[in-house]
């Protein structure tokens, strides 16, 4: 499934360089080639924690990185970056906040601590890993460094993919989900059921900036 996921993102990210006739838009696009075995090892000797299975099936099967944003009308936005190059770094991150959460709430702090991290957003927000739930197929959390709460968005790395694209890569800041509506009110799991989808996909229309 990563496999095709991964060129299904890469189409869609490229097909929205139509709409730049129609109104303004950014789009980047990166892709870099699986990783080789003895570049794994590599990269698992420079991680304070223990790979999660999924995602090194990712980085050896599919892509060692997959990076991809748009802004369309200064407005919408998406995409995200997975990278292996980067997780040292994005660990120190996110070991830091936690760290700094320490003595608000020792709880978030140490869930912090203890999970893998995913995608990194600019104000300091992780999706991740929640490694304390399951090490071998653990579901896909929402870490907000200004609140003390931690948001499950899917139940596996799979999910977490599938549901993604189906929203196209919306977000991933928490706010984009909440504001059309993404997160299942019930469960607060990563949807794309909700009342406001038709709305959603007409910004991905081009006839909707015809003039």
């Amino acid at each position: 499934m990563n496999r095709k996921w991964v060129k299904s993102a890469i189409d869609f990210f490229y097909s929205l360089s139509a709409l730049g006739t129609f109104t303004e838009i950014e789009i980047e696009i990166g892709f870099v080639a699986p990783l080789l075995p003895r570049d794994m090892e590599r990269l698992k000797s420079r991680l304070p924690a223990i790979i999660p299975p999924p995602l090194e099936l990712f980085f050896v099967e599919c892509a060692a990185s997959v990076t991809f944003h748009y802004l369309i009308c200064n407005d919408l936005a998406g995409g995200g970056k997975i990278c292996s190059a980067e997780l040292p770094d994005r660990f120190d991150e996110m070991y830091g906040c936690g760290e700094a959460l320490g003595n608000i709430n020792k709880e978030i702090s140490d869930r912090w601590k203890s999970s893998f991290p995913l995608i990194a957003m600019r104000n300091g927000d992780f999706i991740a890993f929640d490694m304390a739930t399951n090490a071998e197929n653990p579901p896909i959390i929402y870490l907000s460094h200004d609140e003390e709460i931690i948001r499950t968005l899917a139940n596996c790395f799979e999910e977490f993919l599938d549901t993604w694209a189906r929203i196209n890569y919306a977000g991933p800041e928490i706010w984009d989900f909440e504001d059309w509506g993404f997160l299942n009110p019930e469960t607060g799991l990563l949807t794309p059921d909700s009342p406001k989808m038709a709305e959603y996909l007409l910004q991905f229309n081009k006839e909707s900036y015809a003039t």
